[in-house]
């Protein structure tokens, strides 16, 4: 028997077609585009309190990880970093997006901010040896499993339905950004100037104003109990696993939507896979230093942005399910063609063949790696053109007490594939190759493409016959 709500029926039918659930609402002059968007002003406050959230968490991941490097000059040491982070997702990340579900969005927003900062305080008053970043990492990871979903499913509470790509896009744009910020220029800058105790005091800061933004928002939910009264509820006669199943069946029983969650966190993996193999394909493949990979392969973030931007502003009207196969197609078109780049320019300049890059004149070094980086900016769009449609489906064609579990469910499942690249991803290079790894990458995404996404193209077309 299917557990799906009546308010998810007409979505998940509508989803089939990659149109919205209800009836296209009409558009109103200048109603395209992000201007719309960025006047709704719960939306602007959620907006910046991710932009703070999300760039405190990143620097705090970058200082956390040079902290236990400086105490221990051990890779498996920094390793354990990660896995203290993916630990909680696993086993915190369903049970707390039924829970969430059942909490108001903008208290859960505003606590697991506050809980973040008063952590990092925390952090600051112990001797900050490598188990007290162990266990900072782990209880930071915790209640970001509550923080995560929380913010996904406030989206559609705080924007018409309309305008939902558009948000979706910016939310893409910023996570992008905010990893900029946070590892690139807010955490090695205030290192280099402050030291860690300065980095962590400004990190509490953002943590501390993102969860004044969200303060600000209005009341988004009226139906919902006092937050005590929904925890006890929970937690009475195993009302939270019966939640829990409720997810899973709705996933079982609704083909587009589980579609859509798988084809994003494989897409999420192939950008863990990418970021594992990328040092050792700027040098192994295309001859470089392995530190020239940030600025060779990082045109990737420049393409994302771009795309989604373009799908924001220009997407409304186009079909998402579409969007999402195009992506697939782009990217497995795309990525094969970081393996060509060094043979087709052996075959225009020799030199490189012979020499490797340092063989090259300066012109033909910039064209090489530009070449290089055109391919990552093309890749990047097309990661941009399943994230986002993807993701917008899934917030649309999903019951309002449901997105908890459902965006929960994905965050677990990025978290397993973020550990599979770091485990298997470099052995099977090492053993075959890197472009015969990226090879096979991109006739995976193919199959992916082809095996689940043109069945809900031809549902959305019938073929008829006389």
């Amino acid at each position: 028997m299917s557990t799906s709500t009546p308010a998810a029926e007409p979505a998940l039918a509508a989803v089939r077609d990659g149109t919205s659930p209800q009836s296209p609402q009409p558009e109103r002059p200048g109603g395209r585009g992000y201007g719309p968007v960025l006047r709704q002003r719960p939306f602007l406050l959620l907006w910046v309190a991710q932009i703070c959230s999300q760039t405190a968490q990143n620097a705090l991941n970058y200082g956390l990880i040079v902290e236990v490097e400086r105490l221990t000059n051990s890779s498996t040491s920094v390793s354990l970093v990660v896995a203290s982070f993916t630990i909680p997702a696993l086993l915190l990340g369903p049970p707390a997006g039924a829970l969430v579900d059942r909490l108001s969005k903008r208290w859960v927003l505003v606590l697991t901010n506050l809980s973040r900062a008063l952590l990092v305080l925390a952090f600051l008053a112990t001797d900050r040896s490598v188990l007290a970043i162990y266990a900072l990492t782990m209880l930071n990871s915790a209640f970001s499993q509550f923080f995560a979903p929380a913010e996904i499913a406030t989206i559609p509470l705080v924007m018409p339905r309309r305008h939902l790509l558009a948000a979706n896009s910016l939310f893409n744009m910023s996570f992008t950004l905010t990893q900029v910020l946070g590892f690139v220029l807010l955490g090695p800058t205030m290192l280099k100037l402050a030291g860690p105790l300065g980095l962590f005091a400004v990190i509490t800061a953002a943590y501390v104003l993102a969860g004044l933004a969200v303060a600000f928002m209005p009341r988004l939910e009226q139906h919902l109990p006092p937050p005590h009264v929904a925890l006890l509820e929970s937690l009475r006669g195993g009302a939270l696993w019966r939640d829990l199943g409720i997810g899973f069946e709705f996933l079982r029983t609704n083909h587009a939507v589980r579609t859509m969650l798988v084809l994003l966190s494989v897409t999420i993996a192939i950008v863990y896979l990418l970021a594992t193999l990328g040092p050792g394909y700027v040098s192994r493949v295309l001859g470089f230093s392995p530190e020239d990979a940030g600025y060779v392969l990082g045109p990737a973030g420049l393409g994302i942005l771009l795309s989604s931007a373009a799908i924001g502003h220009w997407g409304q009207q186009w079909n998402r399910t579409r969007l999402v196969f195009a992506g697939l197609i782009a990217m497995a078109v795309t990525l094969p063609a970081l393996t060509v780049v060094r043979p087709l320019f052996e075959e225009m300049v020799p030199a490189l063949a012979s020499g490797g890059p340092v063989a090259l004149l300066p012109w033909q070094v910039a064209v090489y790696a530009g070449l290089v980086g055109l391919v990552a900016l093309l890749i990047g769009g097309a990661f941009a053109l399943v994230m986002v449609p993807a993701q917008t489906v899934l917030v649309e064609a999903t019951a309002a007490h449901l997105r908890g579990r459902i965006f929960a469910i994905l965050f677990v499942l990025n978290s397993v594939w973020s550990v599979i690249p770091i485990l298997f991803a470099a052995a099977l290079a090492d053993i075959i190759g890197i472009s015969p790894v990226i090879l096979i990458v991109a006739a995976l995404v193919l199959l992916a493409a082809l095996l689940s996404l043109l069945p809900l193209l031809r549902a959305a077309h019938p073929v008829t016959t006389r």
